[in-house]
């Protein structure tokens, strides 16, 4: 399967203090705020303010639903997806070889995901091809979404009811952007400019995702973090569309990709946004009228030069990453809780290879 940047997100309520607490809600099962964390092939969880640290099961790369009562993995040995609850018990097989990490839906009961796939080609060429899927977490039942060389990311509508992702017809540097029913049918079509990518849906309904804007050049085919792109942002029905980050900064677009949109605080008011670049991801807070603001010292976070994004806190107060300490080269890095504004870090774990919170 070709590298793709998968950015998982999930959101937490925070109290005062810095920490997390339990948001209650009237669904059922109640709400858990949850970290779950992989190192080596060990998977871990613990409770939102950081306590209460269990083993959990055997395998990596852990996606916690936003409920914090499921949690999707791969079995080590099987290279399969797996499912277990977040207290423990059985695990269950969801999907086969080959499936990249998943998204989860709002209401935590369906994932989607990404497969290697041969054919049919949308391009010639003995290539393969990418699917993307969703699962319903209950009856374990596959909805197949849309074929293409490359699936960009994907997004769950706030209600669950739809998803947004972008493919494209020949490679990173080509796609647009879609929206579909989260069981598949009829694909709808937002962009037709082969330049838009990595949607995410706002809590406010809106669809943002990234613009590249300039020509590509040659040195566009071997670097897929060449270009400037910002965000912008359109209606699930194609209409109001307009640029989010209209200023960006010299910092920004030397040399990388400009801004891709990776989580929305559960309020609406500030999105975390990154700007990718050979060494890892750079940390940026955009508000709803686009004013961007770097962490840390232009985007570099905890003293590290490669960071990998988690999350956004409900406030946009904190945020989680995985802090690559040895470099963009090692595959391990240490988990910690930055606050946005002055404070100090919390460490939760180091050598951790992935992690994920609920929301």
């Amino acid at each position: 399967m070709r590298r793709q940047w998968l950015i998982a997100f999930v959101v937490l309520p925070l109290v005062s203090l810095g920490w997390l607490t339990v948001e209650r809600s009237n669904a059922a099962p109640a709400h858990v705020s949850r970290i779950v964390y992989s190192q080596g092939e060990k998977i871990w969880v613990l409770d939102g303010d950081g306590g209460n640290k269990r083993f959990l099961v055997r395998g990596e790369s852990p996606e916690i639903s936003p409920d914090g009562h499921w949690v999707a993995y791969y079995r080590c040995n099987a290279c399969a997806l797996f499912l277990i609850n977040a207290d423990g018990g059985p695990a269950r097989r969801l999907a086969g070889r080959g499936f990249g990490p998943p998204t989860w839906s709002p209401d935590s009961r369906h994932l989607a995901t990404t497969s290697s796939v041969s054919g049919p080609y949308l391009v010639s060429g003995p290539t393969e091809d990418e699917q993307l899927t969703t699962i319903d977490r209950v009856t374990g039942k596959q909805h197949r979404i849309a074929v293409a060389p490359q699936v960009l990311g994907s997004s769950f509508s706030p209600d669950g009811t739809q998803l947004t992702f972008s493919m494209s017809s020949s490679d990173e540097l080509r796609s647009d952007v879609y929206v579909s029913a989260w069981d598949g049918g009829a694909l709808r079509r937002l962009t037709w400019d082969d330049r838009s990518s990595r949607p995410l849906w706002a809590p406010n309904g809106s669809i943002d995702f990234s613009h590249r804007e300039g020509p590509l050049g040659e040195r566009s085919n071997n670097d897929p973090l060449w270009g400037k792109h910002r965000i912008w942002r359109i209606s699930r029905d194609g209409t109001g569309r307009r640029v989010l980050t209209a200023q960006l900064t010299p910092a920004i677009t030397d040399d990388r990709t400009g801004l891709i949109a990776a989580v929305w605080s559960r309020d609406g008011k500030t999105l975390l946004a990154v700007s990718p670049t050979h060494g890892g991801d750079l940390l940026y807070l955009v508000d709803r009228a686009g004013s961007i603001r770097s962490l840390g010292d232009d985007g570099y976070v905890g003293g590290s030069r490669s960071a990998s994004v988690i999350s956004l806190s409900t406030d946009g107060r904190f945020v989680l990453v995985v802090l690559l300490v040895n470099g963009p080269i090692s595959s391990t890095g240490r988990l910690e809780v930055l606050p946005v504004d002055d404070g100090t870090p919390h460490v939760i774990a180091g050598n951790v290879s992935g992690a994920s919170w609920s929301r």
